[in-house]
């Protein structure tokens, strides 16, 4: 039989190429797994995509435990570096504690927490990614120059535009539950004698 046979109850098929295998994944023969009735249809390519990367990894550069641990410690370096020499993002991480605790105060749903750490994430990924072009540009050069200057100011809007959804997401959630807390404490101490 030849290498690239099909098989219908087979997810992947392999074949030699340049001392190279390929795992192609074959859509329509689909095993019968109970896992994959109850995946979405969209997360097949993710885990085809896994399945090759780790594939690669052991047929090539074997990581150690060490190498994956050590770019734990390069991103909480650069979170630091972050905080550090950004005076935004230190106001991003002072506002997420304030609405963490106004949250915990307010008793938010879980599902009320799951849109302030998404809103919260979103804001520090986008200051994140700021500093990373910022950081980026200023090695570049530091003359000032159009193009340069475009690149901050464009990263600099998407940190703007995170930072308006985020707070439209906090006011959302903890609008209506801040409002029946204090409405009638507002109320009381203002009613006429």
């Amino acid at each position: 039989m030849p290498a690239n046979r099909r098989c219908a109850n087979r997810l992947y098929k392999t074949r030699q190429s340049a001392n190279k295998r390929i795992v192609i994944a074959v859509y329509p023969t689909l095993p019968q797994v109970p896992m994959f009735d109850s995946m979405p249809v969209f997360a097949l390519p993710l885990v085809v995509l896994l399945a090759y990367a780790g594939w690669r990894m052991g047929a090539g550069r074997v990581q150690s435990w060490r190498d994956f641990l050590g770019s734990f410690a390069h991103a909480a370096a650069g979170i630091g570096f972050a905080l550090r020499s950004e005076r935004n993002m230190r106001v991003h991480l002072l506002v997420a504690g304030l609405v963490l605790i106004a949250g915990l105060w307010l008793q938010i749903d879980l599902t009320g927490f799951r849109w302030l750490v998404l809103a919260m994430a979103l804001v520090m990924i986008a200051e994140l990614l700021n500093t990373g072009i910022e950081q980026a540009c200023n090695a570049i050069t530091r003359e000032k120059r159009p193009e340069i200057r475009a690149a901050k100011d464009v990263a600099a809007g998407a940190v703007l535009i995170a930072s308006i959804a985020a707070a439209l997401i906090g006011g959302s959630v903890l609008g209506p539950p801040l409002w029946q807390n204090l409405a009638p404490m507002l109320f009381e101490t203002w009613a006429p004698l």
